[in-house]
């Protein structure tokens, strides 16, 4: 695991005046109230929770295993990149702030070239068709680049170029909170 992440805590329930919140509210607002299934991955688990309180059957995955899991979640540890899922398992899909972090080694996954690209390929490919995603890319910058060697910057052009051909732009927000703003879209 990167120096950069050592014990770093889990989100179980929102936290005060926190940029975490604003992720999670485009994802519950975009998403909406459901009845089908929704793939979180690495998200906040308050997110998570939420999701599952608006009537959707959540599946958490993520690469660490946490320490604590609301019971109504279904949890699988996994690479974001290599979903373990069949083509057109889920309604929906959620993921905020892992984008930017994703194949950099940072959560202790594999480090490796154009993981964000590949994690948003894998996204398309479990959604079934019509199904929607709610995807903060995660900081948005000047223009597209690397930080703290653990931690990607998007452009809004850098992003859209980033989408698979099944992943078309709904809408984009730009959320404010922390040191910069963070690029949200709906997918």
């Amino acid at each position: 695991m990167s120096a950069y992440t050592l014990d770093e805590a889990w989100s179980t329930s929102r936290p005060r005046n926190h940029w975490y919140n604003d992720n999670a509210d485009f994802a519950l607002r975009t998403l909406g109230a459901g009845a089908g299934r929704c793939l979180v991955i690495g998200s906040p688990l308050f997110e998570a929770s939420e999701l599952a309180d608006a009537g959707w059957a959540v599946t958490y995955l993520d690469y660490r295993s946490p320490p604590a899991l609301d019971s109504r979640l279904a949890f699988v540890q996994h690479d974001a990149c290599a979903l373990p899922f069949a083509e057109a398992s889920f309604d929906t899909a959620s993921s905020s702030c892992v984008l930017c972090h994703v194949g950099m080694g940072r959560y202790g996954d594999p480090v490796a070239d154009g993981s964000d690209a590949r994690m948003l390929a894998e996204i398309a490919r479990v959604l079934r068709v019509g199904g929607l995603a709610a995807i903060t890319f995660g900081p948005i910058g000047a223009e597209d680049a690397v930080i703290e060697i653990t931690h990607r910057l998007y452009t809004l052009a850098g992003a859209r170029k980033l989408l698979p051909p099944e992943l078309e732009e709904v809408e984009h927000e730009v959320l404010t909170g922390g040191e910069r703003g963070y690029l949200s879209m709906l997918l």
